[in-house]
């Protein structure tokens, strides 16, 4: 399974950056409040980030403050198109599943966050469609 990563990064002020492995690359958000909110919240799709930072914790080469690792683990896709992605993060913090939206035609997007129940994350199957949260419309293709 792909893994991923959550740094708190302290430049150019507090953030938080949700790295989704992708190939040789990392798909990289940047959130402005903690990853864990079921509300929806600003989410700014950045360049792709190298692999290391799935490791990586230290301060950033040029002069681009400091990251540390905030959660870390594995995740599966659920759905993914132009305009939303849906994955299922197994992490040390975050079990459950993490939507980014694309707002309309603009470049806005959001993140939200539910977490999984601990009964079904102790007992769920990766491909069982049927533990996404309840309200989300998206099911596995």
């Amino acid at each position: 399974m792909p893994r991923f990563v959550i740094l708190t990064h302290t430049h150019p002020a507090w953030h938080w950056d949700v790295m989704l492995e992708k190939e040789a690359s990392l798909s990289t958000w940047k959130l402005h409040a903690t990853p864990t909110g079921a509300d929806p919240q600003s989410a700014q799709p950045l360049a792709d980030h190298r692999l290391i930072y799935l490791d990586y914790e230290g301060t950033v080469s040029g002069d681009r403050g400091e990251v540390r690792q905030w959660d870390a683990g594995v995740f599966e896709t659920i759905s993914h198109d132009a305009n939303c992605m849906v994955v299922r993060l197994s992490g040390r913090k975050l079990v459950g599943t993490a939507v980014f939206e694309k707002q309309n035609s603009t470049n806005f997007w959001t993140y939200r966050y539910v977490a999984q129940p601990v009964a079904q994350s102790a007992n769920s199957s990766a491909n069982n469609s049927d533990t996404l949260p309840a309200g989300f419309p998206y099911q596995s293709p």
